[in-house]
């Protein structure tokens, strides 16, 4: 079986960029919220710096501020696709080296999760480990497939 499991990191940027987003934009609406409160309730106190529109501005230029670190993540994730071939699995490992494993020396496959970045990984007796990311495409049949190489103590089913 030759085949390649790419990840969905479109996906993954939209999640991202309107998470980062609006916790960004929701920590400077905090702030000014409390400014107000401090400045004793005065609108001119608060706003003697910058205009009501300005930082309506501001909030809405939040997702063109974050978007490049998000791309950057996201592509980052893209490169943790796999691929099997000629019975060896094919991806990356946690510092995004490339490693192959011969499916015949699969011994366990655990959940990973590292600063908010969901995977899978596939360990094996002599040749390290791969990472599998949760935004992988046809992620189920992946599973299944290398659930049929995983000693009898891990197999899912």
């Amino acid at each position: 079986m030759n085949k390649t499991y790419p990840v969905d990191w479109k996906g993954l940027f939209k999640s991202l960029l309107l998470t980062i987003s609006l916790t960004i934009a929701g920590g400077i609406v905090l702030v000014i919220l409390v400014y107000f409160c401090i400045s004793g309730f005065d609108y001119g106190q608060t706003f003697k710096h910058a205009s009501p529109f300005m930082l309506l501005l501001m909030l809405l230029a939040v997702p063109f501020a974050c978007a490049p670190i998000v791309f950057l993540i996201a592509q980052w994730v893209r490169i943790t696709a796999v691929s099997i071939e000629d019975n060896t699995l094919h991806g990356r490992n946690v510092w995004g080296f490339k490693n192959k494993l011969p499916l015949d020396d699969i011994v366990k496959l655990s959940p990973y999760s590292n600063q908010g970045i969901n995977a899978m990984m596939v360990s094996s007796k002599n040749h390290g480990h791969i990472l599998i990311s949760d935004k992988t495409q046809d992620l189920p049949e992946l599973f299944l497939f290398l659930n049929d190489y995983l000693p009898e103590s891990e197999k899912f089913f």
